[in-house]
């Protein structure tokens, strides 16, 4: 390691001893119509619009990516949300989400802006649900997983961030459920200080898994989810997921078929006195990363496991269009136990600049230690939430 390159461990023992942090503030969205409880349908209807652009430029060391649409400007995840709710009194509603997400650059037809797909719009989230101040709320469709809204959200706070978190290392978190599942139906109440999840993961359908994989398909699974806040500044959460998933490889005669149970299991903490801004999360993952390994039967490694950390401190800066900063480090790694063992860590420094009007700039450099090598990057994000 050269001495300009942050170490991992000094970086973790500064995330213990400087605190650990809260989840992202709450999103401020637009409302296109107030709703009330009283009076006929119409006015029971409430409209609330909001979205995020993000636009970013990212430099892998020595020169390996030149040419790329990474290396050029390009999306980094835009989207938008609308929210419908429907009050049937004054602590029961009706809720229909709908989050799309949008290429723009593919979106306006700029050339090597894009990874050459032909997806300009994308579905993150879609679900309706039924909420009750007493009884909570249930919902069902493509959502969040309470693994993810529990544990992961609290990391997923910088730009290069989820590498070591189970929801970004499975097959496809879109299929397995681990991230933005498709037909998930989840349930969440508060009581007292305890915030409570379950899931059901109900089946869904083939994916033909990318680069010569296999086809993974989803039978069925649960999970429940615990998030207790400690004090006004202080909570903790654990969350377990339970997948069972099938595997089939099409051979000369006959289909090969691998019938798996996959498992995350994992903690978060989270802290923010002041404008401290901190969390650290890690998760314990079977039968669930990709092993590299061809064979059916070792294509998802038995043991992996995750941890991620992050510390930020924001400060007020006065200066017309910049309202603040928030310089934060981070770190994270994963480590696979079986299969081919592999372990990745990176260790984060940047910075957040607050504009005026909804407007940040993200500048981050990522210190890459890996088994297969891999460069040192930069960061550079444009991003405007409404």
């Amino acid at each position: 390691m050269t001495p300009t390159r942050l170490s991992c461990a000094a970086l973790y023992a500064a995330l213990a001893l400087g605190g650990l942090g809260v989840p992202a503030s709450a999103l401020a969205e637009i409302t296109v119509k107030k709703g009330d409880a009283v009076g006929d349908w119409l006015n029971r209807i409430d409209i609330q619009v909001g979205g995020s652009i993000r636009w970013q430029y990212v430099n892998r060391m020595g020169a390996i990516d030149d040419g790329s649409y990474r290396h050029k400007i390009y999306d980094g995840g835009t989207r938008f949300r609308f929210t419908g709710t429907y009050r049937i009194d004054p602590n029961t509603y009706f809720k229909a989400y709908y989050e799309p997400g949008v290429d723009t650059f593919h979106l306006l037809g700029a050339a090597n802006h894009y990874d050459g797909s032909d997806r300009r719009l994308t579905t993150r989230q879609r679900y309706i649900a039924l909420h009750s101040d007493k009884w909570g709320e249930l919902s069902i469709g493509k959502q969040n997983s309470i693994y993810y809204d529990t544990v992961g959200v609290k990391t997923d706070v910088w730009d290069d961030d989820m590498q070591a978190q189970g929801p970004s290392n499975g097959v496809n978190a879109d299929y397995d459920g681990s991230y933005r599942g498709r037909r998930l139906v989840n349930y969440f109440n508060r009581l007292g200080n305890l915030d409570f999840y379950l899931s059901a993961i109900l089946p869904s359908d083939t994916l033909d898994v990318p680069g010569g994989g296999p086809e993974y398909s989803r039978d069925f699974g649960g999970a429940i989810a615990l998030n207790y806040h400690i004090n006004d500044a202080l909570e903790l959460s654990a969350a377990y997921t339970y997948t069972r998933a099938n595997l089939k490889q099409p051979r000369a005669g006959r289909d090969e078929r691998v019938e798996k149970g996959q498992q995350l299991a994992g903690l978060g903490l989270l802290w923010t006195p002041g404008r401290w801004y901190g969390a650290i999360g890690g998760g314990y993952y079977r039968n669930f990363v990709p092993a590299g390994r061809p064979a059916l039967s070792d294509y998802l490694a038995r043991d992996a496991y995750g941890i991620e950390a992050y510390l930020s401190r924001e400060f007020a800066t006065p200066l017309g269009i910049l309202k603040s900063t928030k310089p934060y480090i981070a770190a994270d790694r994963l480590q696979r136990t079986s299969g081919n063992r592999y372990q990745s860590t990176h260790e984060y420094i940047g910075t957040s600049l607050m504009l005026a009007a909804g407007w940040r700039i993200d500048i981050e450099r990522t210190f890459t230690q890996t088994s297969d090598d891999l460069p040192d990057e930069n960061w550079v994000r444009l991003r405007y939430d409404f």
